[in-house]
């Protein structure tokens, strides 16, 4: 592979990303179901330059870098599972994946029985202008190699995640390797240069690469430990690899050395917050709005920990206060219709959403919150719809589609849900709720086979999930199966919290169960 095409590669994601609102956890979740089933989803195959991106994208992560270093496949495997976390962003694997491909390409002494059969496959280049279905076939056919022998292919990638894991524990375990040996640095990088360390930490940064952030800002702080605004910058990187504790010490000592720095009492409020932390957060938001009174991301922060603490009139005054500062800031609008929502002012709260829409119309968040409060209105059309404009803002969530089946079962379109449930669960397979509301779906439309399997399978992947006991119960109850149906009611009991909603009333019927039955609880 060229590092043109890679160039040509990096400007289609990046294109697709921005004209059709692809945030990167839906790109993840893209590559990760074609890679997986050979398949794109439905919101890809209906935009040409979306799925040309996806499909790029894999060929890019699964099959040019893993056929040039099958090593590969355990880094891009990483890089999506951190993008998915919200821990990087997705352009931070190109310059990664442009040095691996600069390399000489690497073998294993002792191939894996799967590898001659990936690289047959894989093709050497990709004519990115070729029609979407024969795309989908020169990509999918490596990739179907490792479906076919999906056991071992497991079993080898995770050997050599292994090696890599023990290796690296074994080299800083001597002191033969620092943090820093694991990014790819410049051969001639000076790792005693304060200032190229903290330039390189910003480039890092700036591409959302915390894992370099962290670690150049680590060795910084070894040369320079009182450099209060380094342990903010190393404490906000500590942070989104969500080590609050680590986060939380860094803006510790730098209020140590610098009791003025707002930066980190506010930084340090957002991870008290983040810890549930409610009290402390606020005195530390407290502190920063004595210094700072004019910033209305404080105000809204506030706000934020606030309502958390149920202070919904103190919540109420600070956003107030923070639109005083900026009549078009996006989350106060949003935060304030939240707390109306929950304080009934239902139509005030309508207005703050669409506000906040009228800013920013790709806002998915605003939209979901909206679609809650239309159900909460039993208005389950206007909450579909607007889970559905969720949907095409963010194709790869699966709560959104969760959630619009929800509303179509509320209106009684079982189809519908069953549909929604169906894409849910493309993007999820373990979803157990997404398992069992739509074999609760099925059941009401006439499928009871198709109800059970649900159900099997949800319990299958949690067995100490109580509600597909619960609703394979009522089917038994309706079926007039009542054994059956005790013996799902006992289950449900057995594994639901002590505290569980629903515990009163399944005893009740359980009981009345045996009773008919003449025989004790089950076992």
């Amino acid at each position: 592979m060229t590092t043109p095409q890679l160039d040509t590669i990096v400007r289609l994601i990046e294109t697709a990303q921005q004209a059709h609102a692809l945030s990167d956890r839906a790109l993840v979740a893209a590559i990760q179901l074609f890679s997986r089933t050979g398949e794109l989803p439905q919101a890809a195959v209906e935009e040409d330059q979306v799925a040309r991106a996806v499909l790029a994208a894999s060929w890019l992560l699964f099959v040019a870098a893993p056929a040039h270093t099958p090593r590969a496949f355990v880094t891009a495997s990483m890089h999506l599972e951190l993008v998915s976390a919200g821990e990087r962003e997705f352009d931070a694997i190109f310059p990664e994946l442009e040095a691996l491909l600069g390399q000489a390409p690497e073998r294993p002494d002792e191939a894996p029985s799967w590898l001659p059969a990936f690289l047959d496959a894989a093709p050497a280049e990709l004519d990115l202008n070729d029609e979407i279905v024969a795309l989908e076939e020169h990509i999918d056919a490596p990739l179907q190699v490792l479906r076919d022998h999906h056991e071992a292919f497991t079993n080898d990638v995770s050997a050599m995640m292994n090696l890599i894991v023990a290796g690296f524990d074994q080299d800083v375990s001597r002191g033969a390797l620092s943090a820093l040996d694991a990014l790819d640095l410049p051969a001639d990088f000076n790792r005693d240069d304060a200032s190229a360390l903290r330039a390189l930490a910003d480039e890092r940064n700036a591409l959302g690469d915390m894992q370099a952030t962290e670690a150049l800002l680590s060795r910084y702080l070894q040369l320079h430990p009182d450099d209060a605004p380094a342990l903010v910058e190393r404490g906000i990187a500590r942070g989104a690899l969500e080590d609050l504790t680590g986060a939380q010490d860094d803006f510790a000592r730098a209020l140590d050395l610098d009791p003025t720095l707002v930066s980190a009492r506010i930084n340090r409020a957002l991870t008290h917050h983040a810890l549930g932390e409610i009290e402390q957060a606020l005195e530390d938001y407290d502190a920063a709005l004595a210094e700072i009174s004019d910033d209305a991301d404080l105000w809204t922060n506030r706000a934020v920990a606030r309502f958390a603490h149920n202070n919904f009139s103190g919540a109420m005054a600070d956003l107030n206060r923070a639109l005083q500062l900026n009549d078009r800031h996006l989350i106060a609008y949003f935060q304030r219709g939240n707390v109306r929502r929950v304080l009934g002012e239902v139509g005030h709260a309508l207005q703050d959403y669409e506000r906040a829409i009228q800013i920013k119309p790709d806002f998915v968040d605003v939209y979901a919150a909206r679609g809650f409060l239309y159900l909460q209105l039993e208005e389950t059309k206007k909450a579909a719809a607007d889970f559905g404009l969720a949907i095409g803002f963010e194709p790869g969530e699966p709560m959104h589609y969760y959630n619009r089946a929800h509303a179509r079962l509320l209106d009684q379109d079982y189809k519908g849900a069953i549909a929604d449930y169906d894409a849910a669960l493309e993007l999820a397979p373990d979803d157990v709720e997404a398992l069992t509301n739509r074999g609760g779906a099925r059941m009401i439309d006439g499928d009871l086979e198709g109800a059970v399997e649900d159900w099997e399978l949800a319990i299958e992947i949690d067995p100490y999930y109580p509600s597909p006991y619960l609703k394979r119960a009522a089917m038994w109850i309706a079926a007039e199966e009542h054994e059956a149906a005790a013996q799902d009611l006992s289950a449900a009991l057995d594994c639901a919290p002590e505290e569980w909603e629903h515990r009163k009333e399944v005893q009740e019927t359980l009981n009345e169960l045996l009773n008919e039955l003449g025989f004790d609880r089950p076992d």
